[in-house]
């Protein structure tokens, strides 16, 4: 009886730990949101459609290693620039005001190899200010904008608020995340 006990609880310890890693990996996936081609048409990363297809699977994979891993990165705050990780070329521009979207056409110029712009927004009215990548030249590698709202925000308003050219690639998403 003792082995069969044994048998049983390692299984149940298995599946638990299965289950717990499962449901934690989807976890972190759930609330972006992605602005498809410009529409108001969304999707989850968390959604069946959206899984399953390697491209985007591969493409995901790809958002959040540059959105939340350590990469090469500029920071831009009050209009003031800095680099961290110099020792490969910046890949990735985190910004932390509206007030500096200047910033971005002087970076574009020197620093090609950007792929992803992550922006923290604070407050409603940050909204009204327009980060329009449709005029800057440069950045012929970004790929990914990712917006942060740390107030309740929705496609329209994110929709309005971006603006690629027509013919862009470059994909938007966004999360509202409200603090506690």
């Amino acid at each position: 009886m003792n082995k069969s006990s044994l048998r049983i609880n390692t299984i149940i310890s298995t599946c638990t730990l299965f289950l717990f890693c499962f449901i934690y990996g989807n976890a972190q996936e759930r609330g972006i949101h992605e602005l498809k081609s410009n529409t108001k048409v969304t999707s989850k990363f968390s959604s069946k459609s959206a899984k399953g297809n390697k491209k985007n699977d591969i493409e995901r994979d790809r958002f959040y290693d540059l959105a939340f891993k350590l990469q090469p990165t500029i920071y831009i705050n009050n209009s003031l620039v800095t680099t961290k990780n110099n020792k490969k070329p910046p890949i990735k521009i985190k910004m932390s005001d509206v007030n500096s979207f200047g910033k971005l056409e002087e970076l574009a110029i020197k620093h090609k190899d950007i792929a992803l712009i992550y922006l923290t927004l604070y407050k409603n009215s940050d909204l009204n200010s327009i980060l329009d990548l449709s005029s800057i030249n440069g950045f012929d590698n970004l790929k990914y904008v990712y917006v942060r709202c740390l107030f309740d925000c929705d496609d329209s308003q994110i929709k309005k608020f971006v603006k690629t050219a027509t013919n862009s690639s470059i994909r938007v998403f966004y999360k509202t995340q409200t603090p506690s």
